[in-house]
């Protein structure tokens, strides 16, 4: 077993080890993408599923995206949630993304949208 991203920044989604930083690196690379952060959610069936907060100076088709992304990540790599930020994401104090947060409110919109 190889970890190769920190083991908070894992997403364990049906079994299969999904390091964050490998999603965000290859959502970087997408045309106007500025900033990217990836995280688990919960989901009943998996576990974890992969979900993204992105920055982006102009629109995204989420579906293109995701189409994109086929040809750098696995399938089940591909983030099933993207979540597009008008702003900057929001940081901590040291400047680096604030990933728990940021997971936090997507969870709680996912939630929303269930019920």
């Amino acid at each position: 077993m190889y970890v190769v991203d920190r083991l908070k920044q894992i997403i364990i989604r049906g079994g299969e080890n999904i390091g964050c930083s490998e999603v965000e690196s290859a959502l970087a690379g997408y045309p106007s993408i500025i900033e990217a952060c990836v995280y688990g959610v919960p989901d009943e069936r998996l576990g974890e599923e992969v979900a993204a907060t992105i920055y982006a100076d102009n629109q995204v088709d989420v579906a293109a995206l995701q189409e994109s992304l086929k040809s750098k990540l696995a399938n089940f790599k591909i983030p099933k949630y993207v979540r597009i930020s008008e702003t900057p994401l929001a940081r901590i104090a040291s400047g680096k993304i604030d990933k728990k947060s940021i997971q936090k409110e997507h969870v709680l919109e996912l939630d929303t949208k269930k019920t």
